[in-house]
């Protein structure tokens, strides 16, 4: 896998938004996380880029929290796979769009 600077990509920093954006409308809270920042990305080449991002968050309770999100864009077909994640262990939300 290769580390992304994160900082700098505003790519990586909507892709990280997006997540979180994602991640609030499927769980259909009226208290939602607030996206900050995407503090690290790395990308890995399979039949397509999947990032992994670690992604710092506002919680309703005040206390940063940082939440985890796999996204995979396919290149064999128009296809993007994105896996929301409080934790390696608690995967919440998975969402697939077909790119037209």
């Amino acid at each position: 896998m290769d580390r992304l600077p994160t900082a700098v990509n505003r790519e990586i920093q909507e892709l990280g938004r997006y997540s979180v954006k994602e991640y609030n409308r499927k769980r259909n809270s009226s208290y939602g996380l607030k996206f900050t920042e995407v503090v690290e990305a790395e990308t890995q080449v399979v039949s397509g880029i999947k990032y992994y991002l670690k992604i710092s968050t506002g919680a309703p309770t005040g206390v940063p929290k940082i939440f985890e999100a796999v996204a995979s864009f396919q290149t064999i077909a128009p296809f993007f796979s994105l896996r929301l994640l409080r934790n390696k262990m608690d995967l919440l939300v998975t969402v697939h769009v077909v790119i037209l």
